[in-house]
């Protein structure tokens, strides 16, 4: 027999591993469902979430507020303040202001730019497996799927490869901290470690207003909004951040995943072995499948209904892709 959705634990790691059945009671039962002890409500059918995202007038982007809560911990508190602030461009604004800043990144990843990558990421695969073809057997988490994309957005920011290890534990520490789970000492850690990004990427954007190359701080920290006026150096480090760490984790995450899904699924293997047409589909399929992005986050602005449910003003809401 089945289990009702109050039967589940969302937040119990098992369900996040795997949460099809839990997702399956949920769009039964109560597709907009608030978590008990969560203060968030999960929305779950395809509906909905397209309503979610088309009505930012209702659901905003705009909580950095709630991301931004203070560390618990003094130490790490200081550490922030000796930095720059957090500040609203991607993320976390909605239109129209968000345009202005995604505008500058769909300039930076244009469609002649990104087709004329596939060659150069090609040879990065190549090089990558080469390194380990020969061995039987390979950790292929740290030494394919977390070192491709972390190649690519090395060279195509224009820093060198060989601090990827570095953009890794920043990339974590950013996570840690947006998920206001980490222990005192984690914070602290973050904290050094977030600073450690913010002083790195400070000096290149710098240099490279000085010396502009073809990469992609050069692109923007020459670029200009509002009228004519440069980017500010909070600005320039919130995209640098959302660059690195949702092109670090999701692709990382998507190609793990795929892999997995192949490894469990034999036969789909062999069909896409014999037919590399399906290539373009199954990355579809591995992408819907396993969500690397699995959950996006907005805040409910005024007193509204979803489904049979009503949602008061300043509540939090995921949307579960």
């Amino acid at each position: 027999m089945s289990k009702s959705v109050t039967e589940y634990n969302f937040l119990d790691p098992e369900v996040i591993e795997c949460p099809h059945q839990f997702y399956a009671a949920a769009r039964q039962e109560a597709p907009v469902y608030e978590i008990p002890g969560g203060g968030f409500y999960l929305v779950t059918r395809h509906e909905d979430v397209r309503y979610v995202l088309r009505h930012p007038e209702l659901y905003s982007n705009q909580f950095m507020d709630d991301l931004n809560v203070p560390p618990k911990n003094p130490e790490a508190a200081a550490l922030y303040d000796s930095g720059y602030p957090l500040v609203d461009t991607l993320l976390t604004l909605d239109p129209p202001r968000h345009k202005v800043y995604r505008s500058l990144v769909n300039k930076v990843f244009s469609n002649s730019r990104v087709e004329g990558m596939t060659a150069y990421m090609e040879a990065i695969v190549t090089e990558l497996i080469d390194s380990w073809i020969d061995d039987g057997e390979v950790d292929l988490l740290n030494r394919f799927c977390i070192l491709l994309p972390v190649y690519v957005i090395a060279d195509q920011l224009g820093v060198s490869r060989d601090d990827v290890g570095l953009f890794k534990r920043w990339s974590d520490a950013f996570a840690s901290r947006l998920s206001q789970f980490a222990s005192p000492e984690q914070e602290v850690e973050d904290a050094r470690l977030i600073l450690e990004f913010q002083r790195y990427f400070e000096n290149e954007i710098i240099a490279r207003r000085k010396d502009p190359q073809d990469n992609i701080i050069s692109d923007l920290a020459l670029a200009r909004i509002d009228e004519g006026r440069l980017l500010n150096m909070e600005e320039m480090l919130s995209i640098l951040q959302q660059l690195l760490v949702a092109g670090n984790e999701t692709t990382t995450s998507a190609i793990a995943g795929g892999v997995f899904e192949l490894a469990q699924n034999p036969q789909q293997l062999k069909k896409l072995q014999s037919d590399p047409d399906l290539i373009p589909n199954a990355v579809e399929e591995i992408v819907r499948h396993q969500s690397p992005t699995a959950g996006i986050w907005r805040k409910v602005t005024t007193e509204t209904s979803l489904g049979d449910v009503t949602l008061p003003a300043g509540a939090m809401v995921m949307i579960r892709y």
